[in-house]
């Protein structure tokens, strides 16, 4: 997917403002809206990260703005990096980034529910390792507030960011 030179401006600063790898913001913005800054997806996430408006004024954005590129792409770099580093106990950069990408698109609660099951049921070391840590949002248990995740749009959603993260990065 090619994107307008203003949006690759756009993506590089929000990247480097948040130290991510801009190829894998690339990713994110073509999996959550195909790079249109207008998306808004059924459940009312906006603009090209696929906010929603609650998180978007959490991270900083102003109400209003949630469509305009820049704030979109800070707010939600801003996100996916406060992801990453909740899961510091993670060592390995690759799957800790699996990991986070899981919570900024499933929610962090059913992540870390997830996690203490792997913990549980694996073990501790496995709990570092997305694609075992993956299979516990599957389990019945897994649940918060008496809702439970819907897992395989979680896998699916960490796999193709995954993937074509990977195809930027090593053009392929």
């Amino acid at each position: 997917m090619s994107f307008s030179s203003e949006i690759q401006s756009k993506i590089e600063a929000a990247a480097a403002a948040h130290r991510l790898p801009s190829e894998l913001v690339y990713a994110v913005v073509e999996v959550e809206s195909g790079g249109d800054p207008l998306a808004r997806s059924p459940v009312g996430a906006r603009g090209l990260m696929q906010l929603m408006p609650a998180t978007f004024i959490e991270m900083g954005g102003v109400e209003g703005e949630i469509y305009d590129p820049a704030a979109n792409l800070d707010a939600g770099c801003k996100y996916l990096r406060l992801q990453f580093d909740k899961f510091a106990e993670i060592k390995d950069p690759h799957e800790r980034m699996k990991i986070a990408l899981a919570a900024y698109n499933g929610g962090r609660g059913y992540i870390n529910r997830a996690l203490k099951l792997t913990r549980k049921y694996l073990s501790r070391e496995d709990a570092r390792v997305w694609s075992l840590a993956r299979l516990t949002l599957a389990y019945e248990e897994c649940e918060v507030g008496g809702r439970r995740p819907d897992w395989r749009q979680i896998w699916d959603y960490v796999e193709r960011v995954w993937r074509r993260y990977v195809e930027r990065l090593y053009g392929v």
